[in-house]
């Protein structure tokens, strides 16, 4: 059975149904060393088209503990590093410069 909860995820996005569940079990309460950092975009938004050349991507993120860094992601490929983060208590500021190329894009942030 787990096989089919592995497969079922990759069988729904190819038919283009886009929805998938998956059940983790966690203990409540983490270890520090497994905190996990809660991370947005603020800009630019998805809805908003930009052209082609230097965007500077903006970000928040905040977590149980000190995060030191953020990366940004497009299309799955690391494309900058902010080790320079803005800070108020647990909640920091991160800005990135991003070459935009022509095309639709995936951006992701994330803690390393």
């Amino acid at each position: 059975m787990i096989w089919m909860k592995a497969a079922l995820p990759v069988a729904m996005t190819v038919a283009g149904v886009g929805a998938a569940a998956v059940a983790v079990v966690a203990p409540t309460r983490p270890p520090l060393s497994d905190a996990v950092a809660n991370a947005w975009i603020d800009g630019p938004t998805g809805d908003v088209a930009v052209a082609p050349g230097v965007v500077t991507v903006t970000a928040h993120a905040t977590a149980e503990v000190a995060l030191d860094s953020l990366e940004l992601y497009v299309d799955g490929d690391r494309a900058a590093t902010d080790g320079d983060l803005e800070r108020s208590d647990r909640l920091v500021l991160a800005r990135f410069r991003w070459e935009a190329q022509p095309g639709r894009h995936l951006l992701v942030v994330r803690s390393p």
